[in-house]
């Protein structure tokens, strides 16, 4: 009865949901889209968009695959794998997260009533949510020395801030690391979501530059560091 409804979306984000959950939702779109065509006689609904929804995990290693959400679908739901269908998915997070990291410098180091702060040139500007919910958005840091090398040795309990005036600039606290110095270069791995384009204007800092990399290490600029010029043409002239 009415032909503009020709296809069913999920809306599922990306964090949150079981496989399970996320496998009755699909099932439930696909249910829907029959009963539909069913009622008018014809296949009118022909694109069942599933979502996101596959969740990311922070500490370096990924609990579910799309392989085990593909055998759940193809198990529960297999009329998303038939011709009859166009199925749409949202994969996000999941696909891109992993796939980036942030280096930042260490500009300094503040070492104050037994804590080991190192400030770096990065912080809540574009880790927000790392920021206001650092237990639920953590992320796994590696440290380098000024030359580059991967630093070793014993572990010691550091806080690393990031540079604006805000009390709140912590990408972690007491996260154990070997120690941090000044002019040392810090890794945030799985940072390709979220990050950049969730990014605040506070304090006027240029939003970073991001490269593309290959095997081979060949850098690709995707996008060129903020001017100045433009940092001051956000807010106006």
């Amino acid at each position: 009865a009415h032909p503009w409804l020709q296809g069913v979306h999920v809306h599922v984000g990306s964090q949150g949901c079981a496989l399970d959950l996320l496998v009755a939702g699909a099932k439930r779109a696909v249910e829907f889209a029959a009963l539909v065509n069913t009622h008018v006689g014809r296949d009118q609904v022909r694109v069942v968009d599933i979502g996101g929804g596959l969740p990311t995990v922070y500490d370096g290693v990924s609990d579910l695959t799309y392989e085990a959400y593909a055998v759940q679908l193809r198990a529960h739901v297999p009329a998303v794998f038939s011709s009859a269908l166009s199925v749409v998915t949202e994969f996000g997070r999941s696909v891109f997260v992993k796939a980036g990291i942030t280096l930042t410098k260490v500009e300094s180091v503040k070492r104050w009533d037994g804590q080991n702060i190192a400030v770096v040139h990065v912080g809540a500007n574009q880790f927000l949510r790392t920021a206001y919910l650092p237990h639920q958005w953590p992320h796994v840091f590696s440290v380098f020395d000024a030359t580059g090398a991967l630093k070793s040795g014993p572990l010691v309990r550091q806080d690393i801030a990031g540079p604006l005036c805000f009390s709140g600039d912590f990408l972690a606290k007491q996260v154990l690391l070997p120690q941090i110095h000044a002019g040392d270069y810090i890794v945030i791995h799985d940072t390709g979501g979220y990050t950049v384009s969730m990014y605040s204007k506070y304090n006027s800092r240029p939003s970073t530059a991001i490269y593309g990399y290959d095997d081979q290490l060949g850098l690709t600029p995707f996008k060129e560091q903020e001017t100045v010029d433009q940092v001051l043409a956000f807010w106006g002239p």
